[in-house]
Order: C-alpha cells, then sequence, then structure tokens
C-alpha cells in the first residue's frame, strides 16, 4: 500500500481544546491508514506539540499546520509544517534550540537536558522541540522570513 497524496493544511485560531480536537483527527487519519501504531502516536503528538507553538507564539492567534506522507506505508516519509506570525525574540528562541540540539546530536541527550533545566527554572514550556526530537523521531528545520516563522517536523524512520 502506498500513502503517496496524502496531505492536508488548514489555517485556524486554534485553543486548546481545538488542539486536542485536531491531535484526534490526526490519530484517526493515520491509523486508518493503517501505519505503525508507534509511528501515528509520534505524528499525533508531533502535530500537538507543533500547533500548541504556533498557538503560543502567534502574534495574531492565527496558524497553519501541513502535514504530509508519502511513500511506501512501512516506510514512509511524514511531514510536519507549522506557519505563523511571531515576535523576531520567539523565531530567535526557536534557532537557538534547534542550534543546540544540532550541537548536542543526540535528541534524547537534548531532550534530557531540557528537563533539568525545567526543574530549576519556574518557567513553563520549553520542553516541545526536545520532545518532538526525542520521542517523535522527528528531524526539525526552521524558516524565518520577515515576521514568518515555519518550523517542519520530518520523521527519521528507519534506515
Amino acid at each position: 500500500m502506498i500513502a503517496d497524496g496524502s496531505s492536508f493544511e488548514m489555517t485556524l485560531r486554534p485553543s486548546a481544546e481545538l488542539i486536542a480536537v485536531i491531535r484526534r483527527f490526526v490519530t484517526t487519519v493515520y491509523d486508518r491508514m493503517n501505519l505503525d501504531r508507534d509511528l501515528t502516536g509520534q505524528i499525533a503528538m508531533t502535530a500537538h506539540e507543533l500547533l500548541e507553538n504556533a498557538t503560543k507564539y502567534s502574534t495574531d492567534g492565527e496558524a497553519t499546520i501541513r502535514m504530509q506522507v508519502t511513500g511506501p506505508v512501512e516506510r514512509p516519509r511524514v511531514t510536519i509544517m507549522t506557519r505563523n506570525r511571531v515576535h523576531a525574540e520567539d523565531a530567535a528562541r526557536v534557532s537557538s534550540c534547534l542550534e543546540e540540539l544540532t550541537r548536542l546530536g543526540d535528541p534524547q541527550a537534548y531532550y534530557l537536558t531540557l528537563m533539568r533545566r525545567a526543574k530549576r527554572v519556574t518557567q513553563t514550556g520549553g520542553l516541545g522541540l526536545g520532545r518532538i526530537a526525542a520521542e517523535g523521531d522527528m528531524e526539525l528545520s526552521m524558516s524565518h522570513r520577515g515576521d514568518v516563522l515555519e518550523l517542519q517536523a520530518v520523521h527519521r524512520g528507519p534506515p
């Protein structure tokens, strides 16, 4: 079975409740494609985390999510992208996180580092990108032009 052509994109003003609904929708869609259950869970978690971040840091409350699965179901390539308007300092923070992740070279080690930091810091958040990389087995990249930030996660999948 081939997953080619399975994609969707939506732009919305998400709330916490709507993000949970979208996560269930994503789970249902990819379960019906007969993808591996672990992969479906990784996809749903990644979509949830990315959309939560896009909503939290959006300057206008709007976020776009695009998801695409290509290739055979046994070895699918999954791409999840969010786009939203941000303040420059928020884009710089994302860039810094991705640079640290790249520098460490180990998503698990990066996630553990973030969790240790979170125990010492009283502010909330900051774990989402690490969770996506470590638990979602996703490679993260970003593009920032003007006030628009695009964050992309691509499932690394089996070699």
